[in-house]
């Protein structure tokens, strides 16, 4: 990830989403998250 992120900073990208996932259950019940 931190090479991807040095590449991503190169080539002028200035933010980058990582997406865990939502652990609440009610979340997870329906796939969501």
């Amino acid at each position: 990830m931190r090479d991807a992120a040095i590449y991503l900073e190169s080539i002028g990208i200035s933010s980058i989403d990582i997406n865990m996932g939502c652990p609440v259950r009610k979340v997870c019940k329906v796939g969501d998250g």
